[in-house]
């Protein structure tokens, strides 16, 4: 008995030594050391152990179980592991939402749509663009009566899209017969028919709605007098401003499509039309096609007459640009003094502004685009045109925000990063950085400003650029936002600081211009491949890359080959090579902004384009440009070149 007491008092103290060192440990791992591969992404301790045991994470953390499942999920690591570390997860706060998410995914609309009513069946097949599988939909519900689209707003809104771009088989475009039915109903709503009983005072607001989808079929069927009609008489029934503004845009850009080219009849709505519209910005899409057209067509006294109205009635980004372009044109002779000085003449008698001199100067109208400034944001193209008259003035661009000192960028505190939202945070805690970003923004709307700029931050120190951009560009849209330069540097960050300074330096490339091609191109994102191939941070074709390696190579360079070839998702050999390409390119062009050109619209083309038209400067040329992508992209880098310079002092 007594040896038998013996072994028995062995046993029992063996599983308590044994319970206490796994009281210290995970996995049989301490818990320290544990919680550091976690965050290092090295699960191979988790992936290996027996499955019930997992759940030995939340003595790290009760949160760390929903964390892991993210990094085991990620590693096809087995659904039981998966499954038993998100039923954990429901035991914390923090996590139990999230984790029963996916512990009982929901599917999206589109893929149960056999589920849905015809309504949300139709709205689902609008919402993939299968308009003729939403006109169907919304034909079976027109079998039994149309009152139910007079009846919603919202309902008839959706049928007119449907009409406007499905097609019927055999009879081609739907907006044809949607066009007639729609008038029909409007003529039955005006006369007070019965047949939709309607309250009085819901009647223009029915006729506004079936006028202007009427328009919108005629435009898409190019009947484009008829589409124009229908939009000026929608517009004295528009319910609000922007129903307002909607009408006006149309009536606009119809005589832009209309008129192949010609910008009289746009000139002559604007000058009509801008004294009634609300939202200027509403209309800049509509100012960027018909500044194309000018500068193109070289109709200079007709960006001179639009002048005056745009500076009374548009947003600074147009009234910079145009303040830009006439400077430009003044300066090179194309602009007679009498048509400059009449474009700074007020619209209005009485107004206060000092009388323009007779023979304006350049310098009158650069001023006036560097005056604009900005006000609430970086991402609009008034800064280019801000930036741009600066250099021309001989002037440093400036941002209008509160001074930060040296650098002018300061990062949150520490107290202040334990601000943000608990389940959050533990994604940067746990190592499961990657994941963090959609979960932040289906949050995004509760949290303060102050809090997004921390995750922000996080992101970034995670080297997750995009994501801390695309964050910190939702919440500087926040009526209420300031901006500070705490946000610009998380928009605008020294990312691959070490070799974005070193191949600048070896290749004589501008190290904030080649910031500004790398963020404009990639995002900083350097496994990024674009449709067309190209890929990696500076966006390198493969076969442009292939030279350019070849080239280096052969000069004594860094040997970037390897039995695989190039692997432009590598952050320096990317770098080197689109820095280097760049570089040939301004060689070959011996303009900076003409090799930014060639780089994204391609050599040939821009030369072809550029010899067409000598009488234009390079600003001017940059206008003319045929496509929009490329213009706007001569744009975006040189923005984020002047910003990193002010910003960063580069």
């Amino acid at each position: 008995m007594k040896i038998q007491n013996i072994v028995c008092l062995l046993a029992l103290f063996f599983v308590l030594a044994l319970n206490n060192c796994r009281a210290d440990t995970a996995l049989d791992i301490p818990l320290k050391d544990a919680l550091d591969r976690v965050k290092n992404g090295d699960i191979g301790f988790i992936i290996d152990a027996v499955p019930a045991r997992v759940t030995e994470l939340s003595k790290i953390h009760t949160a760390l179980p929903f964390y892991a499942a993210l990094l085991l999920e990620a590693a096809d690591a087995g659904n039981e592991r998966i499954e038993l570390l998100l039923l954990e997860a429901l035991k914390d706060p923090a996590t139990r939402d999230a984790a029963l998410k996916k512990l009982s995914p929901v599917r999206e609309e589109a893929e149960v749509g056999e589920q849905f009513d015809g309504i949300a069946a139709a709205r689902a097949a609008l919402a993939r663009r299968d308009y003729n599988e939403a006109l169907r939909l919304f034909g079976e519900m027109r079998s039994n009566g149309y009152a139910a689209f007079i009846a919603d707003k919202e309902l008839l809104g959706d049928l007119g899209k449907a009409f406007q771009y499905a097609v019927i088989p055999g009879r081609g475009a739907a907006a044809a017969v949607g066009a007639e039915l729609f008038m029909e109903w409007e003529g039955d709503v005006r006369e007070g028919s019965s047949l939709w009983a309607l309250p009085e005072n819901e009647r223009d607001e029915r006729r506004y709605l079936l006028l202007y989808y009427a328009g919108r079929m005629r435009r898409q069927l190019a009947e484009y007098d008829a589409a124009v009609e229908l939009f000026a008489s929608a517009l004295v029934l528009a319910p609000d401003e922007e129903q307002a503004d909607a009408c006006i845009w149309y009536i606009i850009d119809t005589s832009l499509a209309k008129n192949g080219g010609k910008t009289e009849e746009t000139t002559a709505l604007i000058k009509r039309y801008a004294l009634f519209w609300k939202n200027p910005a509403y209309f800049s899409d509509i100012f960027e096609k018909l500044t194309h057209l000018l500068c193109l067509n070289q109709r200079w006294n007709e960006v001179a007459e639009l002048f005056p109205y745009i500076r009374s009635y548009s947003n600074r980004e147009i009234y910079a640009k145009y303040a830009f372009i006439l400077g430009n044109a003044v300066e090179l002779g194309l602009l007679t003094p009498e048509k400059a000085s009449a474009s700074l003449k007020p619209i209005h008698s009485g107004s206060d502004r000092a009388e323009p001199a007779d023979s304006p100067l350049p310098a009158d109208f650069y001023r006036i685009a560097y005056d604009s400034g900005i006000v609430a944001g970086l991402d609009t193209r008034s800064f280019y045109y801000t930036s741009a008259a600066a250099e021309k003035l001989g002037k440093e661009p400036r941002l209008n925000i509160p001074e930060d000192g040296a650098g002018g960028v300061k990062q949150s505190s520490q107290a202040e990063r334990e601000l943000t939202n608990e389940f959050l945070y533990g994604f940067f805690l746990f190592g499961a950085a990657r994941f963090a970003y959609p979960y932040i923004m289906e949050q995004a709307a509760e949290l303060s400003v102050q809090e997004l700029r921390v995750l922000a931050e996080l992101l970034a120190a995670e080297e997750r650029w995009a994501e801390s951009i695309r964050l910190a560009r939702t919440y500087m849209q926040r009526p209420d936002y300031i901006l500070n330069h705490a946000d610009i540097g998380i928009c605008y960050p020294l990312a691959y600081y070490n070799l974005v300074e070193k191949f600048s330096r070896e290749t004589g490339m501008d190290e904030a211009l080649l910031y500004g091609l790398i963020r404009t191109e990639s995002l900083f994102m350097p496994d990024i491949v674009s449709r067309a191939g190209a890929a990696g941070l500076t966006q390198l074709m493969p076969e442009t890359a292939q030279e350019t390696a070849r080239g280096l190579a052969r000069s004594g360079g860094t040997d970037y080959f390897t039995e695989g070839g190039l692997d432009l998702s590598e952050p320096a050999l990317n770098i080197n090579l689109g820095a280097l390409y760049f570089q040939r390119l301004k060689e070959q062009t011996d303009s900076t902004l003409l090799a930014l050109l060639s780089y994204n619209g391609g050599m040939n083309r821009i030369r072809r384009w550029r010899n067409a038209r000598p009488a234009l400067n390079d600003e001017l040329f940059l206008e003319s440009i045929e496509y929009a992508e490329t213009r706007d992209y001569g744009r975006q880098v040189l923005t984020a070149a002047a910003i990193y310079r002010r910003l960063w002092k580069l």
